[in-house]
């Protein structure tokens, strides 16, 4: 259950984001031929796979780390 809006956050706004990059070189309004483009185009790619790893290892340690003891 907990991982119902994890999947639907990454995966359907995955795919949104990839079809939004792929409306982007379609159209041309990037273009990776030029360096400071492509730099652009990359973060975009590498901030979205980090975001979800980020989410990915909070998830994990509410799951799996307990709060000290006294703490409710």
């Amino acid at each position: 259950m907990h991982w119902l809006s994890y999947l639907y956050q990454f995966g359907v706004g995955g795919l949104i984001f990839a079809g939004s990059l792929l409306l982007i070189l379609k159209t041309g309004a990037c273009d990776l031929r030029i360096k400071h483009e492509k730099t652009w185009f990359r973060a975009l790619i590498i901030g979205y796979c980090a975001l979800a790893l980020a989410y990915l290892l909070w998830i994990l340690a509410a799951l799996h780390i307990s709060p000290p003891a006294g703490v409710q």
